[in-house]
């Protein structure tokens, strides 16, 4: 959705102003990117808690 906007407003900035469009989109993008960094080993655990089977209990075993 960023990526869409940033082009879309690059295509009606005027010309003198696209000089300061490319380093604004960086600097707007970096944190975000960090952010998204931060958050995929949360994301890899949550799928690996998701796709992972846990064994099923037999009946067999001791009586308590």
């Amino acid at each position: 959705m960023f990526v869409s906007f940033c082009s879309g407003h690059f295509f009606l900035v005027n010309h003198k102003y696209k000089s300061i469009l490319f380093p604004l989109y960086f600097a707007t993008s970096v944190p975000v990117a960090f952010y998204a960094l931060a958050q995929l080993p949360l994301y890899l655990d949550l799928l690996t808690a998701i796709l992972t089977t846990i064994p099923t209990t037999s009946d067999v075993g001791e009586i308590l």
